[in-house]
């Protein structure tokens, strides 16, 4: 009789990740701790697509606890996980949601409940002490809530799972600069995945047993190479970058969800978000003079010096909306949420797909993909990566 290997004596299964944003790496790093040979392929610099131009906003999960509350109390959970694992990417800024007339108090009084239906806790805070703790918010406010907002880095956020990633017992390679060209497959599955060092111009190919597509805004573009469809709509979200910081809280307007709502502190500034506006391919999103316009004045709303501060810089980043297709519904109907795609229904079973979610749904995006890629391998390790602390680098190392 031959004897069979034991599960520490077979080979490791091989997976390719497109993507190195925060959603990727968060795949690299859960997949490398659970038994599979990684490698991870970006088209550019790490980091340099939604998970690298967006407010910094670690959602509380308030803002969608009206209109998306499953998304909501996804958002209010992995902000406490994200929390714990990344504390050197986390700024505890907290948040506000501020009403300045009779119509944002009674809405305000509709998203509390909405939260608490959510889990997401809410404490009334009095104008007085609001007004104290924040001296450039408009004085005309007549109520406030607060509720667990904070700031994420996401580029350090990147890093920090880049470096989990790298220091597996098998370390994972990672390939930036490298875009992909197409995919090798047999009786549907993929076998190998043909690169391109876009700096030196070599070709390679990159054997796997399967493939994670986190390419973010460009996952339908990867997909199509693969032969597989995915939906996804482009929503550019515009920002503004002011020179000093105007308020130590991230400030929300108590109201429906809408352009120029937020005002995020990321330590040396403060970002004014965001807008909403569909844009045929996501290398086309650019900043209007038009939203920046908007933007600095719905942010003198709640920050009346906002009027007349000097302007950092301005900035898009795209929303990868999955559940919709140009003309149909808003796109600020659509849920934050996101999906993860099994292409076997496409005929390429080896092949799942990530679409939505928030850089602050990252490690619960990566944790339902690998789930999913353990069944498929036979794989039977738990995720660990709530509740493994990741240690940023040493200075210089």
């Amino acid at each position: 009789m031959v004897s069979q290997p034991s599960p520490s004596q077979r080979p490791r299964p091989s997976l390719v990740i497109i993507g190195g944003g925060a959603t990727g790496f968060g795949v690299a790093r859960d997949a490398a701790q659970r038994g599979f040979a990684v490698t991870l392929i970006e088209r550019g610099e790490l980091g340099q697509g939604t998970s690298g131009h967006f407010h910094g906003l670690l959602h509380s999960g308030a803002r969608y606890a009206v209109a998306d509350p499953g998304t909501a109390a996804a958002c209010y959970r992995e902000n406490q996980v994200v929390r714990r694992i990344a504390p050197s990417a986390v700024r505890d800024t907290g948040g506000l949601f501020v009403a300045f007339d009779d119509a944002e108090l009674a809405h305000a009084e509709v998203i509390r409940q909405a939260c608490a239906a959510a889990g997401i806790p809410t404490t009334d805070v009095p104008v007085e002490e609001v007004r104290a703790a924040e001296p450039h918010l408009n004085p005309a406010v007549t109520g406030a809530f607060a509720v667990p907002d904070g700031y994420v880095d996401g580029h350090a956020l990147i890093e920090l799972n880049e470096r989990a990633a790298l220091t597996a017992d098998v370390p994972a390679t990672v390939l930036p600069h490298h875009t992909v060209t197409g995919f090798r497959r047999e009786g549907g599955a993929v076998t190998a995945v043909e690169v391109r060092d876009v700096l030196s111009g070599r070709d390679l190919v990159v054997p796997c047993d399967h493939v994670v597509n986190a390419a973010g805004v460009w996952v339908p573009e990867i997909a199509r190479l693969a032969g597989a469809h995915v939906d996804m709509v482009y929503d550019q979200g515009t920002m503004v970058t002011f020179e000093d910081t105007f308020s130590t809280a991230v400030l929300n307007r108590s109201r429906p969800e809408g352009d120029g709502d937020l005002l995020v502190p990321d330590g040396a500034h403060s970002v004014m978000g965001t807008t909403s506006r569909v844009v045929a391919a996501p290398d086309d999103a650019r900043p209007s003079d038009e939203e920046v316009a908007l933007l600095v004045d719905e942010g003198a709303v709640l920050v009346p010096a906002l009027a007349s501060a000097p302007v950092h810089h301005a900035y898009a980043g795209v929303r990868p909306l999955a559940g919709g297709a140009p003309g149909g519904p808003a796109t600020r109907q659509l849920s934050r949420g996101f999906t993860v795609i099994d292409h076997t229904d496409d005929g390429v079973p080896n092949v799942i797909s990530l679409t939505g979610g928030k850089v602050t749904l990252y490690r619960l995006m990566a944790e339902s993909a690998v789930d999913l890629l353990c069944r498929r391998a036979g794989i039977d390790a738990p995720c660990r990566t709530a509740d493994t602390v990741m240690e940023a680098a040493a200075h210089g190392a």
